[in-house]
């Protein structure tokens, strides 16, 4: 699934990024590999070139996940929150856009600051918090790993370029009748992606 280079970056990425400014860039390799289950750095490299190509595949989505699981957003740019249920199902922590001719309420995706929304889901939710940051991650996201993934804001856009584009259902004068009627259905805050 992902290539050589990209996991070798990701773990020099998540070493460069480490808080722990008084550890040297070395050792900080080393902690991070030993963090993904290898003795050393070195080893984590020996490991990965030697694996048989069947092999390397399901080693690099394994180490690809634990990384995405525990690397923390960018502060440059803002990020959306998505949940894939399947492949098919996905939805999104959503503000409300408006009301359509039908009644009902157009959401579009809610930017949020990453790094606070990853360190906040991460301390209460019992389920993965991924951040994904290129297409290979989301796509392993959607298709293999599931829960819950912050996107940055480029990628969110480029690859649910529907649930951003919604401008357009907002009715001027929306239906007041209908949407009175529907008023107790609009609790919640995670809208499908359709």
């Amino acid at each position: 699934m992902f290539q050589f280079q990209e996991v070798v970056d990701a773990l020099k990425a998540a070493a460069a990024n480490d808080p722990h400014q008084d550890i040297s860039y070395c050792r900080l390799l080393n902690m991070h590999a030993q963090a993904w289950g290898y003795q050393s750095y070195n080893h984590f490299l020996h490991s990965l070139r030697n694996l048989p190509s069947e092999q390397f595949g399901k080693v690099s989505l394994k180490l690809m996940r634990l990384n995405c699981m525990r690397k923390l957003p960018s502060l440059d740019v803002p990020y959306f929150e998505f949940q894939a249920y399947s492949p098919n199902q996905i939805s999104f922590y959503s503000e409300w856009a408006g009301w359509d001719k039908r009644g009902d309420e157009v959401r579009v995706p809610r930017k949020l600051c990453g790094r606070e929304t990853a360190t906040g889901l991460r301390k209460l939710a019992p389920y993965p918090v991924y951040v994904v940051e290129s297409l290979r991650e989301l796509l392993a996201w959607r298709y293999n790993w599931h829960s819950t993934a912050l996107i940055p804001e480029k990628l969110a856009k480029e690859f649910f370029a529907f649930a951003f584009n919604k401008t357009c259902l907002v009715e001027k004068n929306p239906p007041i009748d209908l949407i009175e009627g529907k008023i107790g259905a609009y609790a919640n805050n995670m809208a499908r992606v359709d």
